[in-house]
């Protein structure tokens, strides 16, 4: 096998049969590349045994820094994650360096500088980021594990749940407590876990002959209560009005059983109510609520550990895992 640091780029173009400018451009991740000439390129890569740790701003093995990037401090669902994957980096003899992304950081070229500046050895992204091409090329220079959200059709290691099987199950057992009438309280589908809990609910009512009512489902910008507040309350105010919500969030169920209360409905007689992520709000509320568990603590510490593998060798394979979830029966429900 050819040693990786007598491998240069030029080496790499001659062999790919490209130019060496879209090699430099595959590997900086700032311009996009065609998807054959792209494979053509890791192909080659993977055949000469290159890996370029050593080119300006690639991760430094040696920092044992860890970046973890998610979208918003304020979401509870985080923090058993952040808890796992510090218990793993501890372990490993690493430090976790914390970023919230929101707006700011909105493409995977946005890290550029934190990873120039800092000595980060790989990133765990739990941020929806749907650039396939940018975000291999980026994994190239940076190890790269996603962590709950992941890019379909992407080569890249991840550790997440099955949100679809999950939603489904989750609306399964509404219709199975005699509800017919179920809205899903949803957020935006730029998300993927949005977009598999969609899919698994609109299968749960196909499977049960009712055809999805399109103005009971929510898209909601933000994983915000005062939002979710706003938008139970209009439904509930409707001459056709729900008997049952799943919402794939905790604090959308939270602000759910608000609106019910504010107007006089009771949960669950009149209006049953599902949550999702188990966090600790799911106590807080009278009644307390239903809501599928998923491994928060475990999703963090597979996480780390798969980045630290890929770390220590970067021709593993790609990895990509998914944990079950448990639907907790609670008194939103019963």
């Amino acid at each position: 096998m050819a040693g990786r640091n007598k491998i240069t780029i030029e080496k790499i173009a001659m062999d790919a049969g490209v130019s060496i400018a879209t090699v430099s451009r595959l590997l900086s991740g700032k311009d996009s590349v065609k998807k054959e000439t792209r494979q053509k390129i890791l192909d080659t890569m993977k055949a000469l045994d290159y890996s370029p740790e050593t080119m300006n701003g690639s991760a430094k093995p040696e920092g044992k820094l860890i970046l973890m990037s998610f979208p918003e401090l304020s979401n509870p669902v985080f923090s058993p994650i952040i808890d796992g994957a510090q218990t793993s980096a501890f372990r490993h003899g690493y430090h976790l360096l914390i970023n919230q992304s929101r707006t700011i950081y909105k493409s995977i070229t946005d890290y550029e500088s934190l990873l120039t500046n800092n000595s980060i050895s790989g990133m765990i992204l739990l941020s929806s980021i749907a650039e396939a091409d940018k975000l291999e090329s980026f994994n190239l220079r940076c190890p790269i594990v996603m962590c709950s959200e992941f890019c379909e059709g992407c080569d890249i290691s991840y550790v997440s749940i099955d949100d679809y099987a999950a939603a489904k199950n989750a609306t399964d057992y509404l219709l199975a407590m005699g509800r017919k009438k179920i809205v899903l309280m949803n957020s935006s589908l730029n998300n993927k876990y949005a977009r598999h809990r969609e899919s698994g609910y609109i299968a749960s009512l196909q499977g049960a002959g009712i055809e999805a009512n399109e103005e009971w489902i929510v898209h909601l910008s933000d994983v915000n209560f005062d939002l979710a507040i706003s938008s139970a309350t209009h439904i509930l105010n409707s001459d056709n009005r729900p008997d049952a919500f799943f919402a794939v969030s905790d604090i959308y169920a939270a602000a759910i059983i608000k609106a019910c209360k504010r107007l006089g409905l009771s949960v669950p007689q009149d209006v049953s109510v599902v949550g999702f992520d188990n966090t600790d709000i799911t106590l807080m509320t009278d009644p307390a609520i239903t809501t599928v568990s998923q491994p928060g603590f475990q999703l963090g510490y597979q996480a780390c550990d798969l980045l630290i593998e890929r770390i220590n060798n970067r021709n593993l394979p790609n990895k990509r895992i998914l944990l079950g979830t448990e639907l907790i029966v609670r008194g939103s429900t019963l």
